[in-house]
């Protein structure tokens, strides 16, 4: 089983997403990196202050889940650690 655990410590089923993407927060000027699975319901995985920072954990993400069948991807959060990956 693949977990992502989210910027709020949620742990969330990767299995069941059809959809990762990066979009603007609508509350903030950050980037939210997000999933949704088929039921239509939408998971806030982290929040980032460009775009860029936004892609590159999505990107890490997505390779960290075509290369494993089971795991827990910890996502990085500029706006909760106060720190950029490195």
């Amino acid at each position: 089983m693949l977990i992502i655990k989210t910027m709020t410590g949620q742990a969330v089923n990767a299995e069941q997403m059809l959809s990762f993407y990066v979009s603007n927060e609508e509350k903030t000027q950050y980037q939210a990196v997000n999933a949704k699975d088929n039921k239509g319901w939408t998971y806030p995985l982290g929040l980032y202050l460009c775009p860029e920072r936004a892609i590159e954990e999505l990107n890490k993400l997505i390779e960290f889940l075509s290369k494993r069948n089971n795991g827990i991807y910890v996502m990085e959060d500029y706006v909760i650690t106060g720190k950029e990956a490195s």
